[in-house]
């Protein structure tokens, strides 16, 4: 039965359009290798982007991802482009099959055109442009160069250290070498090598932490963009739909009532386009906004929903255990509290090791010389004995506030994770379920069957479903990113290893 369906449909491409429908297998992916796929997707796509009825999409096939070419055109054109996929690097042992669902799908135009249409290009050359020139972030960063030169200045006081004194009068003279070297110090945090450590943690993540920041504002900018985009399209092709069925209520003897329907199909019209004229100002301002942040001149055919496929994002349980571990501000926080409590050791005792070889030479009123050949080696143990309570309770209260900070900053992550899950997952079935009502009554959408006014109400329920998808769309890849800034790892996905720029332990996606 499958074999006959499916030359019925490649019979009819034939007689009606001389095309066929192929799907062409690029080439499969682990899921644990999303860069390699993103990048294999892009490429593919610049280099067919001279290509008409075609598309490359990837998506999920068992344990896999492949990356596909779907084309409907006639099979000298086929022969030519399958040939060339082949001649690419890596891709000589991709296949293809007739895929006679592709002429179903032709039909709605608007599903082939916009469906799986992923890039984003513009927005990480946006991002790569302007996140080092952000007030905000350059201030972090600066403060970051800061420290690691009083980092490089104060570790001389932790290494032992050879000293030449040399001292003279007129009858003496006093040639020295000394060695010093701190064996033990428990003193406050500026004076010991975890504190420095501490302060140089905490410029690091509050980078990492403001850089983040300042990409989701670019990106939620960016998907505001697309969202006015999508929807201005949308209205515009609709409108283009109902003058048409105006056109043909205006042309039909056969309908009855035919001013009461004339007058439904004009007052939706005369709606639409007051909704259109809102939402082509809605796009201006979005397109200026963005081209404000990025000083680029953006274009329409850039604005599409950008790349987004990692894996990490299928429990709560795994993303809330990478941001309580990655989130660059509470890390940052955790530093401070580790600051504060070294505080404390403020008194207790410090030992120094001191070494002294001295030569003493004394000329007397005689002439005569004397030279006198000594060494020294000294001890020394210090102790605060009493530093008042008023300092101490200080620095207790300081813990204290610290302490108290990290676990608001953790309880606020751990609410921000759970709110965007919830709306990645809503959305997410929002979607699914939206396209697959719209799609069965989309399906009735034929003149023969219905008559012309129920197309025109179908039309109007197909469209509302499609602008809420688009809006929903928007909530997902909002909830997406904004998860992947809580995990930590937003800069990160924008220019890979940021982190260890700073900090060595740093979370990356490549981990």
């Amino acid at each position: 039965m499958k074999k006959v369906v499916m030359v019925l449909f490649i019979t009819l491409g034939m007689l009606y359009a001389k095309e066929m429908p192929y799907k062409i297998f690029v080439e499969s992916f682990a899921k644990s290798d999303s860069p390699r796929l993103i990048r294999t997707y892009n490429k593919l796509k610049k280099t067919l982007r001279g290509y008409k009825n075609l598309r490359v999409v990837k998506r999920p096939s068992g344990k896999y991802h492949v990356v596909v070419v779907e084309t409907i055109m006639d099979d000298k054109k086929f022969k030519k482009l399958y040939a060339k996929i082949k001649s690419l690097p890596g891709h000589k042992d991709a296949f293809y099959r007739p895929a006679p669902e592709l002429l179903k799908e032709k039909s709605n135009p608007d599903a082939f055109q916009d469906a799986n249409v992923n890039d984003d290009s513009i927005l990480r050359e946006i991002i790569k442009s302007t996140l080092f020139n952000n007030p905000r972030v350059r201030e972090r960063v600066n403060n970051y160069t800061m420290i690691g030169k009083y980092v490089n200045s104060s570790q001389k006081h932790y290494y032992p250290a050879l000293e030449v004194l040399s001292a003279s009068e007129s009858y003496e003279r006093n040639p020295a070498l000394r060695y010093l070297e701190n064996l033990y110090n428990s003193k406050p945090i500026f004076k010991t090598q975890k504190q420095i450590a501490n302060r140089m943690a905490n410029a690091s993540h509050l980078v990492l932490a403001t850089s983040d920041m300042f990409i989701f504002e670019v990106i939620r900018v960016y998907l505001d963009a697309v969202k006015a985009r999508y929807l201005t399209d949308l209205s515009s092709k609709h409108v283009t739909r109902l003058e048409n069925i105006l056109n043909q209520v205006n042309s039909s003897i056969s309908i009855s009532n035919k001013k009461s329907q004339k007058r439904k199909v004009l007052n939706s019209l005369k709606a639409l386009k007051a909704d259109l004229s809102t939402q082509k100002a809605s796009y201006r301002k979005a397109v200026s906004a963005l081209e404000n942040v990025s000083g680029m001149k953006i274009s329409k055919k850039q604005l599409v929903y950008p790349n987004f496929s990692y894996d990490f994002l299928n429990s709560f349980r795994s993303i809330n255990a990478i941001a309580m571990k990655c989130n660059s501000l509470l890390r940052a926080q955790r530093a401070n509290v580790l600051f504060s409590q070294n505080i404390l050791s403020a008194n207790l005792s410090n030992l120094d090791l001191n070494k002294l070889a001295k030569v003493q030479s004394i000329i007397n009123y005689t002439d005569y010389k004397d030279r006198v050949e000594n060494t020294s080696a000294l001890l020394r143990i210090s102790h605060g004995i009493y530093n008042g309570k008023l300092s101490k309770a200080q620095a207790k209260s300081i813990v204290q506030n610290e302490q108290k900070l990290f676990n608001t900053l953790k309880n606020n992550l751990g609410a921000s994770l759970q709110n965007s899950w919830n709306s990645y997952v809503k959305n997410s079935n929002n979607v699914k379920s939206i396209i697959e009502n719209s799609n069965s009554f989309k399906s009735q959408f034929d003149p023969k069957k219905h008559r012309l006014m129920n197309i025109f109400d179908m039309e109007n329920k197909y469209y509302n479903a499609r602008k809420n998808v688009i809006i929903a769309n928007e909530y997902i890849f909002h909830a997406k990113y904004k998860l992947l800034g809580d995990m930590g790892l937003l800069a990160d996905s924008f220019i890979p290893n940021i982190g260890k720029t700073y900090i060595a332990n740093a979370c990356s996606i490549g981990k």
